[in-house]
């Protein structure tokens, strides 16, 4: 992705986005519910605090010095947690669920990422066709040479 956002040694699509997404990123981050380990009984509360505050240091450090992977890697598991958490109901049963906070950080990341994302697969996704390898899709569709036969063990 690096030199598919590069202009003239900058990153430009990225990195504005980002930006512009910050504070909203940085909460996340912050925000003990939505690390995965906050939702393990096995861990304690004050490790689950200590391990977001060393998330927000690292990942203001990381995007200071534009390696911009390396914020958005835990920016996007916090995302993760927040899409589960919305799934289950568990930030949008009301006010008193006080999940309302970190969907609106939710939101505002993928306001800014998900249209730097499309831009870069759209506007440079051609240069990248011959060096990019996806993984097989996990959940091929019905009629797709790699679903599992209907009826068959296999």
């Amino acid at each position: 992705m690096r030199q598919a956002d590069e202009v003239d040694g900058k990153r430009v699509i990225l990195g504005t986005a980002l930006l512009s997404c910050r504070d909203a990123c940085l909460s996340l981050l912050r925000s003990p519910f939505h690390l995965d380990d906050y939702w393990s009984r096995r861990v304690e509360f004050h490790k689950v605090r200590r391990k977001c505050n060393d998330d927000v240091q690292r990942g203001s450090a990381a995007l200071d010095e534009n390696r911009y992977e390396d914020f958005l890697r835990p920016v996007l598991k916090r995302l993760t947690v927040l899409r589960n958490q919305v799934a289950h109901g568990c930030v949008t049963y009301g006010p008193s669920s006080r999940g309302f906070e970190g969907l609106e950080d939710g939101l505002k990341v993928l306001r800014a990422l998900v249209p730097a994302f499309h831009s870069l697969a759209e506007k440079r996704g051609a240069q990248l066709h011959g060096d990019l390898r996806w993984d097989p899709l996990p959940y091929p569709r019905l009629e797709s040479g790699r679903h599992r036969q209907i009826g068959s063990a296999g």
